[in-house]
């Protein structure tokens, strides 16, 4: 799996279902469950380096998420949501 591939997978995501996080998950699932273990890997790595790109304190202070107490937690699952919400909307955040 190359990057392409990564926010393809991602693109799979049915916003349409905004609201049911299965149902908006469950293609992506189903097309990951037919990966075979390498391409699995492949994706968890370019994962979790986008997740690491995104772990700055550049990137943490805006989300207002350590106003009295942050929450590794809650910054982990704001980049996870940049991340979900594909590549345009990932680079601009990571950019900016």
């Amino acid at each position: 799996m190359d990057e392409n591939q990564f926010w393809d997978m991602i693109a799979l995501f049915d916003w349409s279902h905004e609201g049911d996080d299965r149902a908006v998950m469950r293609p992506a699932i189903d097309a990951l469950a037919k990966l075979d273990p390498e391409a699995l890997h492949a994706f968890d790595e370019i994962l979790a380096a986008k997740l690491y790109a995104l772990d700055t304190q550049a990137h943490a202070q805006p989300t207002g998420l350590g106003d009295r107490h942050f929450s590794v937690d809650s910054f982990l699952y704001t980049r996870c949501c940049v991340v979900v919400n594909g590549k345009v909307f990932y680079e601009r955040v990571l950019k900016h």
